[in-house]
Formats: structure tokens, C-alpha cells, sequence
């Protein structure tokens, strides 16, 4: 088992339930012999900062175990801010879903503690990277652990799109937009659009158009040594890319879209009880 001294700590911003808690939690951690960092520009609430240490964003890659406090979104921030180090992360859910936040802070000693303890096993997860090139140059890079989504917005929505693969042309798309996800992301926006749940260890990339006016436009599983390169070919309004719903950019005509396998990865945290199918059940299909 791994063994764990340094904690880094990444609230919800707002969540007053979130901070009230790590109160809380900071002076038992330290009793217990615990350091825990917070990341300077998350923090504003002096209470908190006066009973732990302070760092930068890079400063959470030398720590043994990060710790979100909140949902989901909360949880791929951290996973975000780690740019691919090797990091377990850990989430204590204070949202209302939480799929990828294994705990919750109403059975904490139960469930929480153990993983202090280097009691888990960690879990690799794939991510993606989406570049946008505008008049041949690189405009923007981002890596995402979800999806990529490139949506139209505004009163007339529909949108024109190339989508090809390993540079063969695909399909030309007519929709409000598309979702290009990871395993994880499956049971996210690629999910709610109708797209396949998918196995997160399965080496894949998963493209799920939004409502597209051709219906033998169905979703379609690659695999992740392949790239998706979408050209917007004409639009009837704004359209924009978002990466992990947290990062955004305004497309233009013309621009070129590339998505494929990062190199970085994410390091899950998971109790050595953990199962994705029987979160599944739980989460999805009403404990049925």
C-alpha cells in the first residue's frame, strides 16, 4: 500500500456544506501527522488556509493523494490542474450525482479513511486531446478526461460538419453538434445524448452526434490510436468547443478540429472494493 503524508485539498468554490467540513477535517489530519496543501488561488477563506499550507497549482503533482471536495466538475478539475502527473485523486461527494466521486461526506470514517491509510488501488484513465487550427496555425490545446463537444448555440442551431478519420472522410455531418468522449466520459454528455456506456479500461474513443438530421447518423466507437478531424463547413449560428464543460472556445468557419489519445493520463483513487458495474446499477439503472 502506498504510503501517504502529503494531501492535497480541491473544494467547490461556494459549497459552504464542502468548507465547513475540510474546517473541520484540517486539525484531525494534522493530529494524525497529515500535511495538507491547498492551491493559493482556490482559496480565499483565511480559516482554512491558517490550518494547512499554501502552494501553486504544480506544487500538487509532489503530493501523495489529492482530495476533491464536492462533484463531479469538482473532481476533473483536480484532475485537470495535476496535467497528467502521477497523482491518485480521490473524491468526497457534496454534489448531487457524484459518479466519479466514490464517497460521500455523510459516511466519511467509513469509507474515506481507509484511503489516508494508502488502503486503494489506483486505477489508469484514459484522457483526450483536442487541438484547434485556424488558417493552418495552432490556435488552442486543451486535455480533456470526459469529452470534447462542439455545440451550436442561438436561435437557428444546426451546423454543417466534415468528420473524418485517420484523414478518410466520414461522414458530412448536419446537427446541433457531436461529443467525442473517453471511456469515462460514456456515462457523461455522450451518454445523455445516446451514446454507449463503455468499460473506462477499454482502450476506445467514442463519437456521439446531438441531434443529427440524417438519422443513420448513430453514435460510433474508434479506436484510441485513431484521430477525429471535424471541419466546420458552414453554420447557421455560434458554435463553441468546450472541453470537459470547464474550458471553452468560439469556433469559426473554416477552423479545423483535431481529437485524439493524450499522452497524459488521470489516476483514479479507487477502494479495493470498488466495481464500475455495480456503480452502473446503482447510479444509472435504479438498483435494479
Amino acid at each position: 500500500m502506498p504510503t501517504i503524508k502529503k494531501i492535497g485539498f480541491i473544494i467547490k468554490k461556494g459549497n459552504a456544506k464542502a468548507s465547513s467540513f475540510v474546517e473541520k477535517l484540517l486539525p484531525w489530519l494534522e493530529k494524525q501527522g497529515y500535511k495538507v496543501y491547498l492551491p493559493q488561488p482556490l482559496f480565499s477563506d483565511m480559516k482554512l488556509a491558517e490550518k494547512a499550507t499554501l502552494c501553486s497549482f504544480e506544487d500538487l503533482e509532489a503530493v501523495d493523494l489529492l482530495v476533491t471536495f464536492g462533484g463531479d466538475g469538482t473532481f476533473i478539475r483536480g484532475v485537470k490542474f495535476l496535467e497528467g502527473a502521477k497523482v491518485p485523486v480521490a473524491g468526497v461527494n457534496f454534489g448531487e450525482f457524484g459518479f466519479l466521486t466514490q464517497t460521500h461526506h455523510d459516511n466519511f470514517e467509513k469509507t474515506f479513511v481507509p484511503f489516508l491509510k494508502g488502503d486503494f488501488r489506483v486505477e489508469e484513465r484514459s484522457k483526450l486531446k483536442v487541438e484547434v487550427h485556424r488558417k493552418g496555425k495552432p490556435a488552442v490545446t486543451y486535455h480533456a478526461l470526459n469529452d470534447v463537444v462542439l455545440h451550436t448555440f442561438g436561435i437557428a442551431r444546426i451546423a454543417k460538419y466534415k468528420v473524418s478519420v485517420d484523414g478518410h472522410l466520414l461522414m458530412t455531418l448536419r446537427a446541433d453538434g457531436m461529443v467525442v468522449s473517453t471511456p469515462t466520459g460514456s456515462t457523461a454528455y455522450s451518454f445523455a445524448a445516446g451514446g454507449p456506456i463503455v468499460d473506462p479500461q477499454s482502450p476506445l474513443i467514442i463519437f456521439t452526434p446531438i441531434c443529427p438530421q440524417n438519422v443513420a447518423h448513430r453514435p460510433l466507437v474508434f479506436s484510441d490510436s485513431s484521430m477525429v478531424e471535424v471541419e466546420v463547413s458552414s453554420r447557421n449560428s455560434e458554435i463553441l468547443l468546450t472541453s470537459d464543460g470547464q474550458e471553452q472556445f468560439q469556433i469559426e468557419e473554416g477552423d479545423q478540429i483535431k481529437v485524439q489519445k493524450s499522452t497524459q493520463k488521470a489516476y483514479f483513487a479507487k477502494s479495493p472494493t470498488y466495481n464500475y458495474f455495480e456503480v452502473i446499477r446503482n447510479k444509472l439503472f435504479g438498483h435494479s
